[in-house]
This record gives C-alpha cells, sequence and structure tokens, in this order.
C-alpha cells in the first residue's frame, strides 16, 4: 500500500478483504461499477461528470486499464466516494464535508478543464514541483530550471 500511496499509479486488482464476509474480495472495478449503479448512471452520464468517456470508464470497469490517482481523486470530489474505500473497501464509503481542502478542489477541477495532452504536461509540473526542496541555492537553481521548461 505504501508504493501506491508514493507512486499514486496502477492500483487495479488491489482489493483486500472487506467487512461484508469472511475471506470475501471485493475488486476496486467491482466497487467501481457499484457506484456508479447506484447512482443510477450509465457508463456515459458517470465518466462524462469526471472527464472520461464512455469507453474509458468500461475500461476501467472491466479492468482493463489501472485506475489512476487522478481519476480516483475526481470520482472523489464529483461523486463524494472516498478513494480508499473505492481501491481498498475501507469505510467509511463517502467523504466527510471537509475532507477536500479548497486547494485540492480547485487543482481537481483545473485538471478537469485540461485536455488529455495537457493534463500530462500540467500533472508533470505538478510531480516537479513538489520535489523541489526549498533551501537557498537549490531553490534557486530549481526555480530557473523551471522557468526555462516554461519558456
Amino acid at each position: 500500500q505504501a508504493l501506491e500511496q508514493h507512486y499514486g499509479l496502477e492500483i487495479t486488482g488491489l482489493g483486500k478483504p472487506n467487512s461484508t464476509g469472511a475471506g470475501s474480495t471485493v475488486q476496486p472495478t467491482e466497487r467501481l461499477r457499484q457506484v456508479r449503479e447506484e447512482l443510477s448512471l450509465n457508463q456515459s452520464e458517470f465518466g462524462e461528470a469526471i472527464g472520461l468517456t464512455q469507453a474509458g470508464v468500461s475500461k476501467f470497469e472491466m479492468g482493463l486499464i489501472p485506475l489512476r490517482k487522478l481519476v480516483l481523486l475526481a470520482i472523489e470530489h464529483v461523486y463524494g466516494i472516498r478513494r480508499e474505500w473505492l481501491v481498498y473497501g475501507e469505510e467509511p464509503k463517502y467523504l466527510s464535508k471537509k475532507t477536500l481542502k479548497n486547494e485540492e478542489v480547485e487543482i481537481l477541477d483545473v485538471a478537469a478543464k485540461l485536455n488529455r495532452d495537457d493534463r500530462k504536461i500540467w500533472l508533470e509540473l505538478g510531480k516537479y514541483l513538489a520535489n523541489i526542496r526549498w533551501d537557498g541555492k537549490i531553490e534557486r537553481r530549481r526555480k530557473a530550471s523551471l522557468d526555462k521548461k516554461l519558456a
């Protein structure tokens, strides 16, 4: 689990036994479909709200492509379903009103408005910024490097 949180990428197929039965394992793909069906949405309607096509939702539900952190965050933001519940079945299922900070909501809103190529660039830039160490000479060097990349 620590590796998935660190890299935040491929997390499909990591079902944990949940509390619904001894030894039963529910996969994230099944929980995703369950949420969509509980909301009485078809794949197109569900996907449109989080920036996915019907085909994309279908591929996630069938386990053909792994759920990505950005998709999980979008589901969390739009539908109020905790990503920990989707991935691991950890209760509670729903977010409390104060789970996401205003800045996190704003980040998701910006990401949802970008096209796929721009979203990839934006994500890489965000990862780069998250790894910067803000101390003295390193800060100035990295800022210069970032300015060069953005130019």
